[in-house]
C-alpha cells in the first residue's frame, strides 16, 4: 500500500501585491495622471501630428472613466429637525 503524503495547506498569497495595485490605481485617478500625461505629450509634440486626434480621444475616454477631472460628492441636508411629509 502506498504511503500517504500529507501536504501542508498554504495560505492565499498575493494580497500585498493587490493592495499595492489598488493604491497605485487610486493615486493615478486622484492625481489625474492619465489626462495630464496625454495633454503633456500632445503639447510638447511627443505625439506625431497624425496621432493627435487619437490622443485627444484617449484623453476624453480617460475623463469619462474617471481618470480626468476629480468629481467630489456633495452631500446636501434637506430640512432640519422637522421634515415635510413624503421625504
Amino acid at each position: 500500500m502506498p504511503r500517504r503524503v500529507h501536504h501542508k495547506r498554504r495560505s492565499m498569497r498575493g494580497g500585498a501585491l493587490m493592495d499595492w495595485i489598488k493604491k497605485a490605481h487610486n493615486h493615478v485617478k486622484s492625481n489625474k495622471l492619465v489626462s495630464k500625461g496625454i495633454k503633456f505629450a500632445v503639447d510638447k509634440n511627443f505625439v506625431p501630428d497624425q496621432f493627435k486626434k487619437y490622443a485627444s480621444v484617449a484623453g476624453d475616454i480617460a475623463g469619462v472613466l474617471g481618470y480626468g477631472r476629480r468629481r467630489r460628492r456633495v452631500y446636501r441636508r434637506r430640512g432640519g429637525a422637522l421634515m415635510p411629509a413624503g421625504y
